[in-house]
C-alpha cells in the first residue's frame, strides 16, 4: 500500500461520558472527543461474545445468566475473563448503531436504537470516526454498559 504526505493517522478518541460499566438510561449522553477531519461519527453497540447472553438484576451488583430460573447471579466486575479487545468487539454480533454529524460529539440515543437494545441486557458501545470517503480515522475503545430495567410506576 502506499501512505500518501499528509495522511491522516488513525486516532484514539476519548469516550468521555458515560462512565466504563455505567447503567445506562434514556436520559444518558453519550460524549466523545474530536477527530479532526470526521464528517460523521458512527456509534455501534454489540452483544457480549463470550458465552451466553447475559441480562442484569436491576436491584443488585450482579447479573443473571439467560439460562432460566435456578440460574445464580454472578458478580458484576471488571476480570481478564470479561475483558475484550477492539477486534473481538469488532468480530462480535452488532446490535444497533446510529450516525451523528461530526459538529454534534454528545447525543442521546434514538428510540430506535433504544428498542434495539432492550432493558436488562449488557452490551460494548464503541464511536468510530469517519471521514468524506467513508474510511474509519479513528475510534474510542470498546467500552461496555448495562441497559437499565425500566422503572416500575409508583403507587
Amino acid at each position: 500500500y502506499q501512505v500518501l504526505a499528509g495522511a491522516s493517522r488513525y486516532v484514539q478518541l476519548a469516550l468521555s461520558s458515560p462512565p466504563p460499566e455505567s447503567r445506562i438510561d434514556r436520559a444518558t449522553s453519550f460524549a466523545w472527543g474530536e477527530a479532526k477531519d470526521a464528517v460523521a461519527y458512527r456509534m455501534e453497540f454489540y452483544e457480549k461474545r463470550r458465552g451466553r447472553g447475559r441480562y442484569f438484576d436491576e436491584g443488585s451488583e450482579s447479573y443473571g445468566d439467560l439460562a432460566g430460573p435456578g440460574s445464580q447471579p454472578l458478580p458484576f466486575e471488571s476480570s481478564a475473563r470479561d475483558q475484550l479487545d477492539a477486534e473481538e468487539v469488532r468480530n462480535g454480533v452488532r446490535v444497533t448503531g446510529l450516525l451523528v454529524p461530526a459538529e454534534e460529539r454528545e447525543t442521546e440515543l434514538s428510540e430506535m436504537v433504544w428498542e434495539a437494545l432492550g432493558p436488562g441486557r449488557e452490551d460494548w458501545v464503541q464511536i468510530f470516526a469517519v471521514n468524506d470517503q467513508g474510511a474509519e480515522i479513528g475510534s474510542t475503545e470498546p467500552r461496555r454498559i448495562r441497559v437499565a430495567l425500566p422503572q416500575a410506576p409508583a403507587p
